[in-house]
This record gives structure tokens, C-alpha cells and sequence, in this order.
């Protein structure tokens, strides 16, 4: 049984809770999406800095070495093309977010949430804490923890001690239930999914 290193997947599913907790203030609805609070500024700084985490993972980058949204892009646009293309399902609004696709339509640009995060993190601008960077950030968050879970476990993924999944954000493929990459669930995780080439050395191994 392959056992999953559930940390940061819970870390993410903690901070989902918070977010779902203000939808008794503020409905989660574009007329809304401009609307700024703390509450909102500690989700953007806690799931960026997740997401920071997650990209050093991912590009096989030591945790104490510096680095930046450039040398994250420019890694997954060599090796994970099409990554940023990502989409992710909010079906209780009936809404479909591309948290990182300004990434393939602009080279040198970065997603309207995390120059947000900078915003916060460096200026303390609290106005960058919205309501749309809140629910982005945590969507960049989630397709980046299903980004490396794939890379890891590709689809060997068995029922494990029961890691839950999320109750606001969804992915093409994931069923209600558990996280279990295996029949059940059929992911295809764009720049993830195994080349051709690592097909036929499979096949010669």
C-alpha cells in the first residue's frame, strides 16, 4: 500500500474551511469579489506560501534556497507543458477557474493573485486581500497539490488513511468520497500525464 504524505493536502482542506466559513457574510458572487477583510489576507498569505512550498517540490528546488515566480514558470513550461492550462471546478457556483493560465498567455506575467500576495505580504496593502484572491489562491493551491501527488504516485494511489476532498473546489475525474488516484478516479493532470517516451521505456524495461 502506497501511504500519501498528507500534510499539505490538509493544510489546504483547513484553509477551504476558512474560506467556506465567511459565505455566511459574503456570498461568494461577482458583485462581491472586490470585497477586502483579514480574514481573507491570512487565506492568500497562508495558501501562497503553501503554494511556494509546493513549487520548490515540484521543481526539485532545496526548501532554504530563494526563488521566485520566474524560475517556477519557466521550469513547468519546460517540463510539465500545457500545466498551467489547469481547471478547476467550483460546482456549487457553477464556476470553472484557470487560476494560472495567464501564465501561457503572457511569458513575464503572473496571476492577478499572486502579485496580490506580493502586495500583502511586502506593502501590507490590505485592499489586495479579496474575496477573488482569497477563492484564486486557493484554487492555484489545489491544482498544484494535485500537480505533485500525480508526479509522485502517478495513478498508484490506494485507499489511504482517509484523505477527504475538498467540499468548495472539484477536479474533472474526482468522484465524492476519498482522494485515491486509481480506477475510481480518472485524473488527467495537464504536463503531468506520462509521455509517450516514458511509455516505450516502460514497455523495454
Amino acid at each position: 500500500m502506497t501511504m500519501i504524505d498528507n500534510l499539505n493536502w490538509r493544510y489546504f482542506l483547513a484553509l477551504e474551511e476558512e474560506l467556506i466559513a465567511t459565505q455566511g457574510f459574503v456570498e461568494p458572487h461577482e458583485k462581491n469579489y472586490g470585497t477586502f477583510s483579514l480574514k481573507y489576507r491570512a487565506i492568500i498569505l497562508q495558501a501562497c506560501s503553501e503554494i511556494e512550498i509546493l513549487f520548490k517540490k515540484i521543481c526539485s528546488i532545496e526548501p532554504e534556497k530563494r526563488a521566485d515566480i520566474k524560475i517556477y514558470r519557466t521550469y513547468i513550461n519546460k517540463h510539465h507543458k500545457h500545466f498551467f492550462t489547469i481547471e478547476v471546478l467550483i460546482p456549487l457556483y457553477h464556476k470553472k477557474l484557470k487560476p494560472w493560465f495567464i501564465c501561457v498567455e503572457e511569458d513575464d506575467k503572473s496571476p492577478l493573485f499572486w502579485n496580490a500576495y506580493k502586495e500583502i505580504k511586502h506593502e501590507g496593502k490590505l485592499e489586495s486581500a479579496t474575496l477573488k484572491n482569497a477563492i484564486d489562491s486557493l484554487a492555484g493551491l489545489f491544482s498544484l497539490l494535485l500537480a505533485w501527488y500525480f508526479k509522485l504516485y502517478k495513478k498508484e494511489f490506494l485507499e489511504n488513511e482517509a484523505i477527504s476532498l475538498p467540499k468548495l473546489f472539484n477536479f474533472e475525474g474526482l468522484h465524492p468520497g476519498y482522494l485515491k488516484l486509481e480506477s475510481s478516479h480518472n485524473i488527467k493532470v495537464p504536463g503531468f500525464e506520462e509521455t509517450e517516451e516514458q511509455r516505450e521505456l516502460k514497455s523495454h524495461a
